[in-house]
């Protein structure tokens, strides 16, 4: 619920380009989500922020959620998948998969959307723009 919730307020924010979360109506599966997910569509949003500064910012300005390398927690993190899971690869190919330098992957943890909610929206203005 939390995840949705914040998935909703990231897709409506003017710095967030693009929010990649089967429980909104954007997602391309999500027909098929509400058919396979019963009883809730998880805890995973992935956002696009524009470029790897802007990234960078973000993760730099948030005050309650912390930086993670990986993901799955009671406690919401976050991971910058061009500089830790797939650091490695060819930029070429992430970009065909849509991983941008922008993107970033929030796991939703047990707190209350509104706190989570207050910390991101703080990062995001942070952004300037």
């Amino acid at each position: 619920q939390t995840a949705l919730e914040l998935a909703n307020r990231l897709e409506s924010h003017a710095k967030v380009r693009r929010v990649f979360y089967p429980g909104l109506a954007s997602h391309p599966d999500a027909e098929l989500a509400r058919r396979i997910f019963m009883r809730g569509f998880g805890a995973m949003i992935t956002f696009d922020v524009g470029g790897r500064a802007q990234a960078d910012h973000l993760i730099r300005a948030l005050r309650e959620i912390p930086f993670a390398p990986s993901l799955g927690d009671v406690q919401t993190t976050l991971s910058h998948p061009t500089s830790t899971s797939h650091r490695g690869q060819d930029p070429a190919a992430l970009e065909r998969l849509g991983i941008t330098p922008g993107l970033v992957r929030l796991s939703v943890g047990l707190e209350d959307a509104n706190d989570l909610w207050n910390d991101l929206g703080q990062a995001l203005h942070a952004l300037g723009s």
